[in-house]
């Protein structure tokens, strides 16, 4: 949560009771492996500066077109199990409206 308010310029008290934020809306595409050059890469991007280690998962998965809202919507999702959640639909609804998507 922390790298998306920073991403986003924000303040981490903006979003002390919340514990993601929806930040755009795309499409998936089709779901697959990962390569082994895929993985060395996952892993070369996005250690953070070797500060803490990251290993890239077996499958890799895209949204496109990835289309970014105006602004984060912070979001409580749930502790525990995956399961469904409520965000702030009037919020999105907007931001669905300002980006002309129809869904």
């Amino acid at each position: 949560m922390t790298s998306v308010v920073r991403a986003y310029g924000l303040s981490v008290s903006d979003f002390k009771d919340t514990l993601g934020a929806l930040v755009g809306i795309g499409w998936l595409l089709p779901v697959r492996l990962n390569t082994f050059r895929e993985k060395v890469q996952l892993n070369r991007e996005f250690n953070n500066g070797g500060f803490v280690e990251i290993f890239a998962g077996y499958y890799r998965y895209e949204f496109k077109p990835f289309y970014r809202f105006t602004e984060p919507i912070p979001f409580a999702a749930p502790r525990g199990a995956v399961t469904t959640f409520k965000v702030p639909v009037e919020v999105v609804a907007a931001e669905l409206k300002r980006l002309k998507i129809d869904l």
